[in-house]
């Protein structure tokens, strides 16, 4: 695999399909490979946990004319092991090598699977991190790339350069002999409770509950702050920290009725950013392609 990065914009056209692929050759030997532990969130950090809400956790109306805002938590120095592993971490590191050999990176997102076909599972990432046939490939713990599945179908409205409001969504599928290295729960806790993912949640839930939420890719780590509002049919912004290469990785809304944060709803992927305000990253939310493909999420 060449170290070509490849900052060039997209010239094909989406493709609306999802087809067959081949599978690799290489069959690595991971049969020794351990999950790594999760870092603990301290919720002080969050600028205080129950900040508009009851003591029971619901949410309460707040004067509109007093801001009242969360701090922005960001934390990558406990999240640099998203950079390398021997499993498929949402947030962690993937290479994307194009048909010109050329190589970039995207961190990975959210585990889909067909219903119709329980054999075929995917990984829905950025649509701007590859093209249809594009391979992807995993560095192992000892340094080992390898390949680990390819792009099936990917739907850009924008550029590389210009996402924009439109779709930005791709999908990865997994190799039959390496599903088994899938881990779908963000390894994220909060003092001491691991983040569950409990399903999904739309527009429509994003809008009415407007959530505390986070991101975790391998270029920044996690990042997490108030949802903001849906700004397109497809992108919604938050409070937070966004970098390249955290494209693709997971996005998501805690429930407020559990004041842990620790209850999860799945909403969308990292799209983009923007370096006018880099406190306001942009995801794409994911219920467009799970109900226009009939795809369904793997919870915790």
């Amino acid at each position: 695999m060449s170290r070509n990065n490849d900052d060039s914009d997209k010239s094909s056209p989406p493709e609306t399909s999802v087809t067959q692929k081949i599978e690799p050759s290489f069959n690595p030997d991971w049969s020794n490979q351990t999950r790594r532990s999760r870092p603990t969130i301290d919720q002080s950090q969050v600028g205080g946990g129950n900040l508009g809400r009851a003591a029971s956790g619901q949410r309460v109306r707040q004067d509109s004319s007093i801001p009242q805002k969360r701090k922005i938590l960001r934390d990558s120095q406990d999240f640099e092991s998203l950079e390398q592993g021997n499993l498929f971490t949402p947030g962690g590191k993937y290479y994307i090598e194009d048909s010109n050999g050329n190589v970039s990176t995207c961190s990975w997102g959210w585990t889909v699977y067909d219903p119709g076909n329980s054999g075929r599972v995917f990984n829905l990432t950025a649509g701007h991190c590859g093209n249809k046939g594009d391979k992807v490939y995993l560095e192992t713990d000892d340094g080992e790339e390898v390949n680990v599945g390819e792009f099936v179908w990917s739907a850009l409205d924008g550029t590389i350069k210009n996402i924009g409001p439109g779709r930005d969504y791709g999908l990865i599928e997994f190799y039959p002999k390496y599903r088994k290295f899938i881990h779908t729960a963000p390894g994220v806790t909060w003092d001491g409770v691991p983040v569950t993912v409990k399903g999904f949640w739309g527009p429509k839930e994003l809008e009415q509950i407007r959530p505390y939420t986070c991101r975790l890719g391998w270029r920044s780590g996690l990042s997490c702050g108030d949802y903001q509002s849906m700004v397109s049919k497809y992108s919604f912004e938050f409070d937070g920290i966004q970098d390249h290469g955290d494209s693709g990785g997971i996005v998501w809304a805690t429930d407020p009725r559990d004041p842990s944060n620790a209850t999860a709803y799945a909403a969308g992927i990292a799209s983009y950013g923007s370096e006018e305000d880099a406190t306001t990253p942009g995801a794409k939310v994911i219920q467009p392609v799970l109900e226009g493909l009939g795809l369904q999420l793997v919870t915790s």
